[in-house]
């Protein structure tokens, strides 16, 4: 019998040196992660006229913001499931924004669905405006990405939207990671490389 707290003495430390052993290796994947999300994010900003990376500080998208859905109801732009966001926004009268939206339809049927990503476009469109951009996410075909507008303009209050296009690159608990300004072509494999390191350290 006195052999008993013994063998449990002896697994607690095996299950504890485990523990510990995994939680190094983890600590070294993410280290190396974020190493080569660095040389990438170099890579990726090349993409774009203006890239900002959003380090040194937290900075979150409230989530307050509602926007007007494709349903016609108003949706909060946090509330999809805990994923990953690709913000876009956008207006009809942008040429460079209507030339990247296919590229970004795309991108939203090449990301699978267990990568924890979503794709969405929001129209900065006067309210007047909004029979042209469900026409133009039609004629495009993104109408699962693009028929959202800043209706009551909470978006364009809370973040400085000064040029369009406008993408923010944001993790599941809102936090924005980047911020890229200029139309890029998103379903190249650089960028889903990159969103999926992203997906790995933050």
């Amino acid at each position: 019998m006195a052999d008993v707290p013994k063998r449990y003495f002896e697994r607690f430390f095996m299950l504890a040196g485990f523990i510990f052993v995994t939680l190094i290796l983890l600590g070294a994947f993410w280290i190396n992660n974020k190493k080569k999300l660095e040389v990438e994010e170099v890579n990726f900003a090349a993409k774009f006229k203006e890239f900002k990376t959003y380090k040194g500080g937290d900075y979150y998208l409230p989530s307050s913001i509602k926007i007007l859905g494709p349903a016609g109801d108003f949706v909060s732009i946090r509330k999809f499931g805990g994923k990953y966001t690709i913000l876009n926004i956008w207006a009809t009268w942008c040429a460079p924004c209507v030339k990247e939206l296919p590229s970004l339809g795309r991108l939203a049927q090449i990301l699978p669905y267990e990568s924890g990503w979503r794709v969405m476009a929001v129209s900065v469109d006067t309210k007047k405006n909004l029979p042209k951009v469900a026409l133009f996410a039609k004629r495009y075909g993104v109408e699962n990405i693009a028929n959202y507008n800043d209706y009551n303009m909470e978006l364009q209050k809370s973040i400085n939207v000064h040029k369009l296009p406008m993408t923010l690159i944001i993790n599941r608990s809102g936090r924005i990671l980047y911020e890229m300004h200029g139309a890029a072509l998103w379903h190249d494999k650089g960028v889903i490389d990159f969103l999926d390191l992203v997906r790995k350290v933050y």
